[in-house]
């Protein structure tokens, strides 16, 4: 049974992306893990609260959990296991360590932290993006589930030439489980060549993942993420897939602005990713 995890902090967001969650889990015959860290206020940190007053902040946190649990039971139908776990400390740290437990199938967060959250915790979904991994699927604000018939992955000349070995076994499992489209882009900017490579190594690339049946694409405008803002545009996706590195066509802070802004649901799978 493929484990999905999500990190909840009640707001709205991650609200929303759990119930993404839990319609996706029902969708694969899934299981959902719920983890809430709970952090006390910078102002308590700076001015210690009584004993009392922080485990009715823990036994409030505690209840509301419990209150979401029912909510995604009645709303799966009592279909999906679900399996709740509520930490203290950094909400980086705490998710990390739990992922490595349980080698989860995914992450699901949502998109956009409000400036509450910001001021809580900076922003958990960035932190996750930044060094979490496992494939980590971010949901944009009212985008309700449903199955990924097309999928767009955007690829630089690297992934392509090494057939994105950290990620084969991940996209046939999708293939099996929604047997979508996947559609491979290639951006190219002024400042870059190569698209010849690309094209020679993914004849090579292609030929290994006959199950997959990708097709390839390559673009050149002016930079990478306008380049795949503009074909999402022409070209509606359900998934778009990156996979953001330190030295790469698509750097880290380049996904962030389309994780962040993005009209689809966007899954990064960090270059370290670690198989379930």
């Amino acid at each position: 049974m493929k484990s999905i995890v999500v990190p909840v902090n009640f707001s709205l967001t991650s609200t929303h992306a759990a119930h993404y969650a839990a319609d996706l889990a029902a969708a694969i015959g899934g299981q959902l893990h719920l983890i809430h860290v709970f952090q006390l206020p910078p102002v308590v940190l700076e001015n210690p609260m009584p004993d009392s007053a922080i485990d009715a902040l823990r036994d409030s946190a505690a209840d509301q959990l419990k209150a979401l649990t029912g909510e995604l039971a009645k709303r799966t139908a009592g279909h999906v296991p679900i399996d709740t776990v509520m930490e203290t400390g950094a909400v980086s740290y705490r998710l990390g360590k739990y992922c490595e437990a349980i080698k989860p199938f995914m992450v699901v967060m949502g998109a956009v932290a409000s400036a509450f959250d910001r001021f809580l915790a900076g922003s958990p979904t960035l932190e996750a993006l930044r060094h979490l991994p496992y494939p980590l699927l971010v949901i944009p604000a009212n985008v309700e589930f449903e199955k990924p018939e097309r999928i767009l992955l955007a690829c630089d000349f690297e992934d392509i030439e090494n057939g994105m070995a950290g990620a084969v076994t991940f996209l046939r499992d999708l293939k099996d489980l929604f047997g979508p489209d996947f559609q491979v882009i290639n951006v190219t900017t002024a400042a870059e060549e190569g698209q010849g490579e690309a094209k020679y190594a993914f004849s090579a690339w292609r030929s290994r993942l006959r199950d997959i049946h990708p097709e390839l694409n390559f673009l050149h405008t002016r930079t990478v993420v306008d380049g795949v803002e503009e074909y999402l545009d022409e070209h509606p996706a359900d998934w778009l897939i990156v996979f953001p590195k330190k030295h790469a066509f698509l750097h880290r802070s380049q996904t962030r602005k389309l994780v962040l802004h993005s009209h689809v649901p966007v899954m990064s799978i960090h270059e370290k990713t670690t198989a379930p």
